[in-house]
């Protein structure tokens, strides 16, 4: 139920600017098909799949995991367990999460791994992959590969026990001055090439959902890292807008990542939650 909730809040809210495509999942409406997201109750690398389904007005049910053993809480499962019966499966073919699986109303089934695939996979069924030349392919490449470098960067600190510890402000002060203030300036520069307020132009794609979720980890590590970059900034505003409906659902995760990092999680909070305060300041506010 509270998918379809989900589903009408966004239909009722989404823009011009998102691209309209007639088959983007239209046979989960009537409920003749499902659309499955196995991935932790934890944004990590299921977030930006999850701002994308979001932006395209897609419902979709989810399984969540959680290594909690015989006491998980109602609607979590046990990845130990589940992996040890399903891992080297269709649906777990690398052992790994996210995994996304479709079944059409035809009974055809389709299974996707790995993040950056099932994006690819969603935004093509739903037209938020531009394709219009090889550059343009190109050009979403180039920018994708740039948010998994910051991510591998990013995962390499919260999951640095020290960064708990006393060297803690020392560490994330370093990766503030030696990854944010270095790569978000290139993210700048490249948005600053295009001819509209998306990194591809006037319409969303997947790319932008992606750099959203990569400045939302940032943000609240540094919630001044965009304090320089105008148009990041207006940017991550902007989608956050058309996103309103999802961040503010029960469907968004509190914390960004799992048990075993030592940042944002619910033993060791963020230091800043910019959804309190920067997404919904007006275009004209600075952070």
């Amino acid at each position: 139920m509270m998918r379809r909730i989900l589903f009408s809040l966004i239909l009722s809210c989404t823009p011009c600017w998102v691209a309209a495509n007639a088959d983007c999942f239209s046979d989960l409406q009537n409920g003749d098909a499902s659309l499955t997201l196995r991935y932790f109750n934890i944004r990590g690398l299921a977030e930006p799949i999850r701002l994308l389904l979001a932006a395209a007005g897609v419902p979709y049910d989810e399984v969540k995991f959680e290594n909690c053993g015989d006491e998980c809480p109602s609607g979590v499962e046990d990845w130990v367990k589940y992996k040890g019966k399903h891992g080297n499966s269709r649906t777990l073919p690398f052992g790994q999460v996210p995994s996304l699986t479709y079944v059409s109303s035809s009974g055809v089934k389709i299974v996707v791994v790995q993040s950056l695939a099932i994006q690819d996979y969603i935004a093509r069924k739903c037209g938020l992959l531009l394709e219009d030349s090889e550059e343009d392919r190109a050009r979403m490449l180039i920018i994708a590969g740039g948010v998994m470098d910051v991510r591998k960067r990013y995962g390499q600190l919260v999951y640095n026990k020290e960064v708990a510890g006393e060297k803690g402000s020392e560490l994330i002060d370093t990766y503030v001055a030696s990854t944010l203030r270095v790569w978000l300036p290139m993210f700048e520069r490249l948005l600053s090439e295009s001819k509209g307020p998306f990194f591809m132009g006037e319409k969303l794609t997947y790319i932008d959902t992606m750099v959203f979720d990569m400045l939302d980890s940032n943000l609240r590590i540094d919630p001044q890292c965009l304090g320089k970059l105008p148009l990041l900034h207006s940017h991550t505003l902007a989608v956050a807008r058309l996103l309103g409906s999802y961040l503010s659902s029960p469907m968004r995760r509190k914390f960004s990542n799992g048990q075993s990092a030592f940042f944002d999680t619910a033993t060791h909070p963020a230091r800043f939650d910019p959804e309190k305060s920067v997404y919904f300041l007006d275009q004209k506010d600075e952070l």
